[in-house]
């Protein structure tokens, strides 16, 4: 595993040095089609004109701000928008492939079995793939729960950064609750509902569970409220949460970032942050920001990194899976936080796996084995009809997939303070790769002219918080800031520039 590990991240990292931003997009969305053994419905779901669903989720990064700094003021709020997204079930039938879309729904809900409704969410760091990449995972599922998916088309970075896909999960969540008028769907309990995703999208799910328990404490009540197309709604909490080899660290801070390495296959660095990498139309964003998702400060924010979050008690059970990734630290963190607090968490950590195996690697039989207890925890939180099953965990071997039991409240001797601090420390140190990121070839200087030249200075400053008022001089760390094709606006010296 550790040679397949290796050749993986060897060609992810040569193919993504050598293409642009826009083009890496571009193809991950490419739609081959759906697969005959899938019912496949192409649904939009319209935004609400009152804007209290974006508002609730900006009182949210606020409540949640490290050390009571307020974030959303630094933070563009997202045009309210239609989610896209898909209706994903089995097809055992052999029926002619000719339906209008409502026809397609109507024909999957005809071999639903079970009233679990899972809200998929993709992975993708966050800037990749489209609805293709959701069906693999969402059809064996739909199958082994007998259910139906709902997998969302989030808005991506960077032309969409943080939060605009969480506004769309959140969006999609309360359509299925209340559906909006058009809707193929009937109301769907939250006792029904299972937040399910892979990599990026367990960060999104948790992302939106820490939303919802943060409106309960701003509004004081168990269920918070808003206006969603034109009527009042309450926000339950899902049956549940099912994750697969969550990223739920954006700063990458964490002793496993290091000491899995040789097991997983992701990059020590985005290319898109190394000296050199090609500019196109959507990167470096506008203003530059050093990281696609979001402004490097903003990284260690617990809708951005969960793993910071100091409190998941109130959330519904977890089942969280996870190989021998880099990633690993940043859910165990969460699962033992969430344990220790009385959240239900049921634990699987798979020996030599790399990140996203279950995506990747889909004939191992750690992959079968992998869905087929995701499925059967979803079962059990939608059945269990609010009594809280037991926690517990287990790691399971690379050889002959044997178990033992491991204590989810002794997951990892990190604890969330410590987690934060590093994570913390490592966005402080952002600033390097912000700086390499400005250093862009190909296709023309990305600075075209003297006064972009002192805007997307201002603009690089605040990515590490740092004053830039005109006419003064800032302090520029010892690996001096580069800013190649064009000096003039600026003085630049080796350790300090000014502002004209």
């Amino acid at each position: 595993m550790v040679r397949v590990a290796q050749r993986i991240r060897d060609a992810n990292f040569t193919h993504f040095s050598r293409s642009t931003l826009s083009s890496q997009q571009q193809q991950s969305r490419l739609d081959p089609g759906p697969p005959s053994s899938a019912w496949i419905s192409k649904v939009s779901i319209p935004a609400p004109e009152e804007a209290d669903i974006r508002d609730a989720l900006f009182d949210s990064i606020d409540a949640l701000s490290l050390a009571g700094e307020e974030f959303s003021h630094s933070v563009a709020k997202p045009e309210l928008a239609a989610v896209n997204a898909e209706w994903i079930g089995r097809r055992d039938g052999q029926i002619s492939d000719v339906f209008s879309e409502q026809e397609r729904f109507t024909a999957m809900m005809r071999e639903v079995q079970n009233p679990i409704t899972i809200l998929y969410i993709r992975g993708g760091a966050f800037y990749l793939f489209g609805p293709a990449r959701s069906r693999p995972s969402a059809l064996k599922l739909s199958r082994l729960t007998k259910g139906r998916c709902l997998a969302v088309d989030y808005r991506l970075a960077p032309q969409n950064p943080f939060p605009a896909a969480l506004l769309d999960i959140f969006i999609a969540y309360l359509s299925l609750l209340y559906p909006p008028p058009g809707s193929f769907h009937t109301a769907v309990p939250a006792s029904s509902i299972i937040f399910a995703g892979e990599s990026g999208g367990v960060s999104l799910c948790l992302s939106l569970i820490q939303t919802i328990l943060t409106l309960r404490k701003l509004q004081s009540r168990n269920n918070p409220t808003l206006q969603f197309h034109d009527q009042k709604v309450e926000i339950p909490m899902p049956a549940g949460i099912a994750g697969i080899s969550g990223g739920t660290d954006q700063t990458l801070a964490l002793p496993s970032w290091m000491e899995n390495a040789k097991f997983d296959w992701l990059a020590d660095e985005a290319p898109s942050t190394r000296p050199g990498f090609r500019s196109c139309e959507i990167w470096p964003s506008t203003p530059p920001r050093a990281h696609i998702y979001c402004d490097a400060a903003l990284l260690p924010h617990p809708l951005i990194s969960p793993t910071a979050a100091e409190s998941w008690e109130g959330a519904p059970p977890m089942w969280i899976a996870s190989g021998q990734e880099r990633l690993t630290d940043s859910v165990k963190v969460i699962a033992q936080t969430a344990a220790k607090q009385g959240v239900c968490v049921l634990w699987e950590e798979y020996e030599a796996m790399p990140h996203t195996w279950p995506m990747i690697l889909e004939n191992l039989p750690q992959t079968e084995l992998c869905f087929k207890h995701c499925a059967r925890a979803c079962e059990s939180f939608v059945s269990q009809g609010g009594e809280k099953p037991a926690s517990g965990g287990f790691y399971i071997s690379v050889e002959k997939l044997e178990t033992r039991a491991v204590d989810v409240n002794a997951l990892t001797s990190l604890t969330v303070e410590e987690a934060r601090k590093l994570m913390k420390d490592k966005s402080k140190t952002g600033s390097q790769a912000a700086r390499r990121s400005l250093k862009i070839s190909g296709g023309g200087p990305c600075i075209k002219s003297p006064s972009s030249v002192t805007d997307t200075l201002m603009g690089f400053m605040s990515i590490s918080g740092l004053k830039h008022p005109r006419g003064e001089s800032l302090e520029i760390p010892p690996a001096s800031w580069r800013i190649h094709g064009m000096n003039k606006g600026l003085i630049i010296t080796s350790n300090q520039c000014i502002i004209k």
